[in-house]
């Protein structure tokens, strides 16, 4: 018994106590504080008039004093009410019932949250190295060709790629640092002329259509320091390529296709007719070795582009051959001939590793070119306009010494300004000059190829050459005049891995849908910084709008929570009740947002294809995926959302148990 806070009294209930009206042999025990009820009183009316009662008892409470008497500073326990599971899932549902529409809305709006999350995610997870190399992988390029371009447009970010650098030793060990350790084959501008012109690549620019306008090209694009395996990949049917002239193991030369074989016997026919005919010195017309040609192999190219020769002649005798031929060009099947001919079928192979000292020693041609040189004199400095060419023969061994040239009086002239004739010709004055070679596109911090000083030791009258060098001259300006300007790579399928350094190394790829790839990569890496941001936006969102919608609920019921716990519910039964709710909600927005996810992916996915492709113009972006389905994000996602949920919808619960439930139900109002 309390009073004020204190234990005045404490007793104990008696044992076998029972508080009701009965009569035992006369005896009667009348209940403690309680009525008679009309059966009880007549059974003792009946009692008295038979005089039967002997004695009458009045019950007691049924308490009698304890022994021992507890201090009143001593704890007293009390036991708390709990509430069954069963009893609290019918409150549960009680409550759930009265909100069916609100709380429809709530699992909508969380599931449409959930689906932006997951898109938004899927985007910012976007994988640049697995798309280029899938692109690569849908492309029939049998290897990757990387030629040098030059950092341009606001703060280097482009690449520039109208026309090409020389590739430095530095630039190949910067892909292996990153990574790559497949074979690097590495492609010079070396190749044998076919039609007029030098035999120094001069196709430099790109885009450049001049050597496709017919379908037989008049000059190769280099040459291809590789080896076997890779010629037996590229062309090889059943594993090896097949010989048609000539011998692959010959120590010397180069390999050419049956494609530029055609071509040579097109424009060469009064000198070559047959394969074989090709095979040995390629001279031109004055006899001047400009190559050693060691093997024809065979491609089958006429399989592949027989329909396409037959449109280009087609086209050339139609009305408007510029116009069309233009057209022709730029179609598909245009850009799918270009390119195999750019990149293997119209250059030369050779599998010996010391091919370019060869060159250089005068083992495998007889001419070498200066262009784009700095040629100093005592009074200024002369910029070549044209090519100045050259070459050393076995009867110029005894007349030159070491840094010494003879010039032809046309070439002199022309270089110098001068007006010698063949009647004054021999008065010429030996004299020194200095000559600064340059690749052929130079800006201000361009490095020249070479610098030698040089003496002009005569002019000659002969016309069948511009100049004649010692062979240590010689051999200068051949390493000088020979670029890697391309390097290879067969392993493409993780060139992607290597991108970031393609990009830094100013590299660039001028296969089919590579630039519109890039670009692409490009455009989702801009986007994804903002769908980043997106990202924090939606968990802010999320978490506002579960908070509100918890809020209201417990706003709401805050009567009903006043009872519960006056009654004797706990705080974690309140939580359990409303946690149901909760979980029901994060049920079904799981499976909604799950569906609606799945679904929306591709078609989202086709909506950016589709519109890359009008944008960038490749069709081989069809067949590449930008948004992927994955059951991880989404798995994260979901649990990620339905923790925030639960947790965001629980505070407030937590929050009324510092009140007291007879002030939560006095404020219902």
């Amino acid at each position: 018994e309390l009073k004020d806070g204190h234990v005045v009294n404490y007793l104990q209930r008696e044992e076998g106590y029972e508080n009701k009206f009965k009569i035992v042999d006369g005896v009667v025990s009348l209940p403690y504080n309680k009525q008679l009820d009309d059966d009880e009183l007549d059974e003792l009316n009946k009692s008295v008039k038979n005089n039967e009662i002997k004695n009458i008892v009045q019950l007691s409470n049924g308490f009698k004093d304890c022994q021992e008497i507890p201090d009143d500073k001593n704890e007293v326990k009390f036991k708390k009410s709990s509430f069954k599971k069963k009893k609290l899932y019918k409150i549960s549902t009680v409550f759930l019932k009265t909100r069916y529409p609100s709380y429809l809305l709530t699992i909508l709006m969380i599931s449409f949250l959930v689906v932006l999350f997951g898109l938004s995610q899927l985007f910012v997870n976007f994988d640049a190295s697995e798309t280029i190399d899938d692109m690569f992988t849908a492309s029939i390029n049998n290897s990757v060709v990387l030629e040098k371009g030059y950092h341009a447009g606001k703060n280097n970010q482009t690449v520039g790629s109208s026309y090409m650098l020389p590739i430095r030793q530095g630039d190949i060990e910067s892909l292996v640092e990153s990574g790559y350790t497949g074979n690097v084959y590495k492609l010079y501008n070396y190749s044998i002329p076919i039609g007029a012109g030098n035999n120094i690549v001069s196709q430099v620019k790109v885009g450049n259509e001049t050597n496709f306008k017919t379908f037989y090209i008049k000059e190769l694009y280099g040459t291809l320091l590789t080896d076997k395996d890779y010629l037996n990949r590229l062309f090889g049917y059943g594993g090896e390529v097949e010989l048609l002239a000539g011998n692959l193991d010959e120590d010397k030369g180069i390999v050419i296709t049956d494609y530029v074989a055609d071509c040579i016997l097109k424009y060469n026919s009064t000198k070559y007719n047959t394969y074989e005919d090709i095979i040995g010195d390629f001279t031109n017309v004055y006899g001047v070795k400009l190559g050693y040609i060691k093997a024809i192999i065979k491609t089958n190219y006429l399989e592949k582009y027989g329909s396409f020769k037959d449109k280009f002649f087609e086209t050339i005798s139609s009305p408007m051959p510029s116009k069309n031929l233009s057209s022709l060009i730029k179609s598909n099947e245009g850009k799918a001939y270009i390119n195999e001919v750019r990149y293997y079928l119209g250059i030369a192979y050779t599998f010996d590793e010391n091919y370019i000292d060869k060159l250089a020693a005068g083992g495998e041609k007889d001419v070498v070119f200066i262009s784009k040189a700095d040629i100093d004199l005592d009074n200024g400095s002369v910029f070549t306009r044209s090519s100045v060419a050259g070459w050393i023969d076995e009867s110029a061994d005894e007349t030159l010494n070491d840094r010494e040239i003879v010039m032809s009086v046309v070439n002199y002239n022309t270089t110098f300004g001068t007006t010698y004739t063949q009647d004054n010709y021999t008065s010429f004055v030996p004299h020194k000059v200095r000559i600064r070679q340059y690749p052929k596109y130079i800006d201000e911090t361009t490095d020249p190829l070479y610098d030698i000083e040089v003496k002009i030791v005569r002019l000659d009258y002969n016309t069948k050459y511009s100049a004649l060098y010692s062979k240590d001259v010689y051999e200068i300006m051949t390493r000088g005049e020979l670029i890697n300007y391309a390097v290879y790579l067969d392993e493409q399928e993780y060139v992607g891995e290597l991108h970031d350094q393609i990009k830094s190394s100013a590299f660039f790829i001028n296969t089919e849908g590579y630039s519109a790839v890039d670009s692409l990569v490009g455009i989702v890496g801009v986007f994804s910084e903002v769908f980043s941001i997106i990202i924090i936006f939606i968990m802010v969102a999320c978490i506002v709008l579960v908070f509100n919608f918890a809020n209201d609920t417990i706003k709401k019921n805050k009567f009903n929570i006043g009872v519960l716990r006056s009654l004797g519910a706990r705080t974690k039964d309140i939580l359990k009740i409303f946690s149901n709710h909760i979980i029901l909600i994060g049920i079904f927005a799981s499976l909604l947002s799950g569906v609606l996810l799945y679904f929306l992916t591709s078609f989202a996915n086709l909506i950016l294809i589709e519109s890359f492709v009008d944008i960038l113009g490749s069709e081989l972006i069809r067949k590449l995926t930008i948004l992927e389905f994955d059951k991880i994000i989404l798995i994260f996602d979901l649990v990620l959302i339905v923790t925030i949920t639960l947790i965001t919808s629980l505070l407030p619960i937590v929050t009324l148990n510092k009140i007291k439930p007879i002030n939560i139900i006095k404020d219902k109002e």
